[in-house]
């Protein structure tokens, strides 16, 4: 399985054609463009992404901001562990990396893997 390969959040064209991403890299950016997406922004699944409103920028709660993460983290097909840390911080930015552990179908393999850093608010 693939999908669409992104490039700085636009897709990725190289000799004139769409370029994909499968594998241990199509979970990193399947992880990613979660992370970067905040609840409610996809008309499709409005109860999907980060909250960002209510939970992760008004950060009085560390531990509710990487739970949050964590949780989005982990609703990536395959993911079945996740570590996310917080690298950087401002009043409405975030910079944070994290860890993984993903089922590779086609190696029929768990695998270790980080992402990150991920550039997250105003400044993102």
């Amino acid at each position: 399985m693939s999908q669409l390969k992104l490039s700085g959040g636009d897709l990725d064209v190289t000799n004139g054609q769409l370029s994909e991403v499968s594998g241990l890299d199509e979970i990193r950016q399947h992880i990613e463009t979660r992370l970067k997406t905040w609840r409610g922004e996809r008309f499709y699944d409005v109860l999907g992404g980060v909250d960002y409103g209510d939970v992760v920028f008004p950060a009085e709660d560390r531990d509710a901001v990487l739970g949050e993460l964590r949780r989005e983290a982990l609703g990536t097909p395959g993911v079945t562990d996740a570590v996310v840390v917080i690298v950087s911080e401002g009043p409405a930015s975030l910079v944070v990396r994290g860890v993984f552990i993903a089922n590779l179908a086609e190696l029929d393999d768990m695998i270790r893997a980080e992402f990150g850093p991920i550039q997250i608010g105003q400044e993102a």
